[in-house]
């Protein structure tokens, strides 16, 4: 079973998420008394998540926890997920807020951020910018995403002095981990919302490569941020 285990681990690194599936699977095939049973079915998880089988990470996450209590801090984010993918969104959130009164302080600070992301999509737009405050405070969150996220709140909010503090801090503070592009696009997302005539630096020639760049800063937020394009 060990040598299974191994091997889904090593197809897992090599990218063959479906093959390392089935050694985990086949792991499983031993039945609940083979020590590596809830080892395998961690793995497992993960590969479902990453290929998008949501109904099987949920049934499988729920396995986990009712057998082993060692792998809760981060099966709970899983759980999570996959929960909000099945827009299962109060159970989701049950989830999030398990994860945000974790003992360990990387679970409690990914767990904020887990939870304003959901908050976000529930239109509960205050308690997401709380949250994503907290999830500030770890390192296991790239700060970008966290601050991407709070700068399309503060858009959708029209909280337009807020978008624009947090943008300036970030090119005083940051400007060695954040891409140009990104602020700039943010900079000309502000203006146009506020009415006010843009400046020539940020009429962008390259109009294909920066939508982009929205795609990616703007992650997770559907499309609302090209009609101010």
């Amino acid at each position: 079973m060990f040598i299974l285990l191994e091997q889904g681990k090593l197809a897992r690194r090599q990218n063959n998420l479906q093959q390392a599936k089935i050694y985990y699977q086949k792991v499983l095939a031993a039945g609940r008394k083979n020590e590596y049973y809830c080892k395998a079915l961690h793995e497992l998880i993960q590969m479902e998540y990453n290929l998008c089988e949501y109904q099987s990470v949920v049934s499988h996450c729920q396995e986990l926890l009712s057998l082993e209590q060692d792998f809760n801090k981060d099966i709970n984010f899983f759980l999570g997920m996959a929960q909000q993918k099945l827009g299962i969104y109060d159970q989701a959130y049950k989830n999030f807020q398990i994860a945000t009164e974790s003992q360990d302080f990387d679970t409690r600070t990914s767990g904020y951020y887990y939870l304003g992301n959901l908050q976000f999509l529930m239109g509960n737009f205050d308690e997401a910018v709380q949250s994503l405050k907290q999830s500030l405070k770890g390192e296991i969150i790239p700060r970008n995403s966290i601050n991407a996220k709070l700068i399309s709140i503060y858009l959708k909010q029209g909280k337009y002095q807020e978008m624009e503090d947090l943008i300036r801090t970030l090119k005083r503070d940051y400007k060695d981990i954040y891409d140009d592009a990104g602020l700039h696009i943010a900079e000309l997302l502000l203006a146009k919302a506020k009415g006010k005539q843009l400046k020539q630096r940020y009429k962008f020639k390259k109009r294909g490569f920066y939508e982009k760049v929205i795609i990616w800063y703007f992650s997770n937020d559907d499309d609302f941020c090209y009609r101010w394009m």
